[in-house]
């Protein structure tokens, strides 16, 4: 959607490849894309919507160690997509400690109703094992006992 509304450039970071047993979680890919880099589909099917949004792809897995190389730009918003909990803190810790404004998804599995998908403020997320864990993890790990210091509500 927001290649669709006009975002002018998008970096993708992602080190997988497209499955066969992916397939269901990628509206974007078809059994012509298995094997080949996620970044690369979802740029191919993005330009097809967009054609003049710049798209970067990264075919990486983010860690601390590559942070600064693969978030270098000063972007205007990062999203966090990660499925992985000691990556998404890894991202939100260094997001964090670099002042750069997170987006984050906390993951939808066994949800099916589009319309109670919620935004706001991490602090308010509930029923979420996901959140409990992210939340220990990382706000413990940078001095915050409160996530209202950490993300405004949108």
């Amino acid at each position: 959607m927001l290649v669709r509304n006009g975002v002018g450039k998008v970096r993708l970071i992602d080190f997988d490849q497209v499955t066969v047993s992916s397939l269901n979680r990628h509206s974007n890919a078809t059994r012509e894309d298995v094997g080949l880099p996620k970044t690369q589909v979802l740029k191919t099917f993005l330009l097809k919507v967009s054609p003049h949004c710049d798209i970067e792809t990264r075919e990486m897995l983010f860690n601390e160690q590559n942070a600064t190389t693969l978030l270098e730009g000063n972007p205007d918003f990062v999203l966090d997509c990660i499925d992985n909990i000691d990556t998404k803190v890894a991202l939100l810790r260094h997001c964090k400690q670099n002042n750069m404004p997170v987006i984050c998804s906390m993951g939808a599995g066994a949800k099916s109703d589009p319309s109670k998908i919620l935004v706001g403020d991490i602090s308010e997320t509930s029923g979420m094992v996901l959140f409990l864990v992210l939340s220990f993890l990382f706000f413990s790990s940078v001095g915050i006992f409160s996530s209202s210091s950490f993300l405004p509500p949108l």
